[in-house]
Formats: structure tokens, C-alpha cells, sequence
């Protein structure tokens, strides 16, 4: 679980076998949420027209497209048997 996260360049967070939660997610460059039995949620600072978006689901539901162009910053998004819901905030 993370809450006001500022990261001037890149993230990378893996879980395997539990949940990444998120809270307003500042990063300057790519924010990439890997997941393998649990579900990735949370708010990214931003909106949805500010990332390049691609993400992948096995086995759950997404909100995010497959793929998706444009954008200055990266969202890269993949779990396994689990839900992605990520949302954006300005």
C-alpha cells in the first residue's frame, strides 16, 4: 500500500501473491504495476490524455485499454489472476 507517491523518473513494483493499492502516484517518466494473484489498484496523478497506456489481464478484469498511444509519460499494467482498476486525478 502506497500513498502520495513522487517519483521524479521511473517506477517498478512487482507483487506476487498480494494486492499493490496506490494513492496518487506522481511520476515523471513510467509507472510500471506488475501483479500475479491480486489485484492492482489506485490513482494515478494526471490524466488519462497524459500517458501512453498498454496492460495486460489474465484471468480478471480491466479499466485500462490494451494499448493505448500519446501521451508524455508511460502506464505499463499487467496481473494474473486479479482485477486492474487504476483511475486518474488531476
Amino acid at each position: 500500500i502506497l500513498e502520495n507517491l513522487q517519483v521524479k523518473e521511473n517506477i517498478s513494483l512487482d507483487s506476487n501473491g498480494g494486492n499493490i493499492i496506490f494513492e496518487k502516484a506522481d511520476v515523471g517518466n513510467t509507472l510500471e504495476l506488475t501483479a500475479k494473484n491480486g489485484n492492482i489498484s489506485g490513482t494515478v496523478a494526471g490524466s488519462y490524455d497524459d500517458f501512453a497506456i498498454s496492460s495486460a489481464i489474465k484471468k480478471g478484469e480491466s479499466n485500462l485499454p490494451e494499448n493505448k498511444d500519446g501521451g508524455e509519460k508511460t502506464l505499463q499494467v499487467s496481473c494474473n489472476n486479479g482485477d486492474i482498476s487504476v483511475d486518474f486525478q488531476n
